[in-house]
């Protein structure tokens, strides 16, 4: 039989957890002869009992002061009262969760943190149980806005079980908190490369045909990403590299997406996601993968964001020669990525499964 844990929360205290096993009776209280201590003025020196039998765990307030509740009830003094797993128990400021699933901070060790946006974190963190280290994400408690977190969860539902994409463990929440457990990568984003300028052609080429296997695998399953970009591929220290955040991704041609959340980065937006971020298909993905070919070959983007006539440009203007800004690039792979920035998608390459083919013969 599992043990029961009791987790006792007191403003202004470090969190408590208390492990009671059966046939175990314990008294919280602000004394010295309470086996648990609550720093809480409210609190009696012997404010309530909980004791864990064969029948489950009854609570029993001691004649306190101030009183006590269970799940809201007020408890009678010295009136044994019933339990149930994920029960509160309330005593002045301090509120103590009887059984439940564990706790995200129960189960991972923070360890340091990875990265912080204006809605959320990105946590290393390390398992307790198996020492796993993992990248734990969550929104900021003060993040209330629905679509946001509707975003979150979506990353987490999409599961594309292939080297080449992160992979979600698990997904958390806990009141309205939410958390998701990822695969930890340990390396910099090829947004981070890129600022030293272009890589070499081998290395982009290798990053590409990466990127390519994971979009073939999620368009495989009627996954579409939306927002392939630098920022969110990952290049491990051992040369592994890792599509990331699929929290706008949805089913090609779907209606349904979240209002002004679908766009995606606009330097790697494909034309067609621009004209209608609702009805997008893997073309666009493409697109972007070719966008940020582009970029790790040239050094810039095909198209910049912040000019005043970025949408003309992108429904009308190729972006310069490639091999105009890297004179060393094969002809063979600038026609490829010309052929990936192509403004009507019927004229881009067929698939991902067609470019991996290209990119392969590339790196031959």
């Amino acid at each position: 039989m599992n043990p029961v844990v009791l987790r006792v929360v007191t403003s202004g205290a470090p969190p408590q957890r208390y492990v009671l096993e059966l046939g175990q009776r314990v008294v919280l209280g602000r004394g010295r002869s309470a086996g648990l201590l609550i720093l809480d003025e409210a609190a009696s020196r012997e404010h309530v009992a909980v004791e864990r039998t064969s029948a489950g765990v009854l609570v029993t307030d001691l004649g306190s002061a101030h009183g006590s509740s269970l799940d809201d009830v007020k408890l009678e003094a010295h009136q044994p009262r019933s339990a149930s797993p994920g029960a509160t128990l309330q005593l002045g400021t301090t509120s103590v969760t009887i059984g439940g699933p564990p706790t995200v901070a129960e189960d991972y060790e923070v360890l340091s943190e990875l990265g912080r946006g204006a809605h959320g974190s990105v946590l290393r963190a390390r398992h307790r149980a198996s020492g796993r280290e993992v990248a734990l994400k969550t929104l900021h408690s003060q993040c209330r806005d629905t679509l946001l977190r509707e975003r979150f969860l979506r990353e987490a539902r999409v599961q594309v079980q292939v080297p080449e994409v992160a992979q979600v463990y698990e997904v958390r929440a806990e009141g309205e908190q939410v958390y998701i457990v990822m695969e930890l990568v340990d390396g910099p984003s090829l947004q981070e490369l890129l600022s030293a300028g272009p890589l070499p052609i081998p290395e982009a080429l290798r990053i590409a045909e990466a990127l390519t296997r994971g979009l073939a695998a999620a368009h495989a399953q009627n996954i579409v990403h939306r927002d392939v970009k630098p920022a969110n591929v990952i290049v491990a220290r051992d040369g592994a590299v890792k599509l990331v955040d699929f929290g706008i991704a949805t089913e090609s041609g779907s209606a349904l997406t979240l209002t002004g959340q679908g766009l995606g980065t606009l330097d790697y937006l494909a034309p067609e996601q621009a004209a209608d971020a609702k009805r997008v298909s893997p073309g666009a993905d493409l697109y972007a993968l070719g966008a940020t070919l582009y970029h790790m070959l040239a050094g810039r983007v095909p198209i910049d964001s912040r000019q005043a006539d970025f949408f003309a440009q992108l429904f009308e203007v190729d972006p310069p020669p490639l091999r105009s800004l890297r004179p060393d690039c094969p002809p063979a792979l600038a026609t490829l990525v010309q052929q990936l920035l192509e403004k009507e998608e019927e004229d881009r390459v067929r698939s991902a499964r067609s470019l991996l083919k290209r990119l392969e013969r590339l790196r031959a």
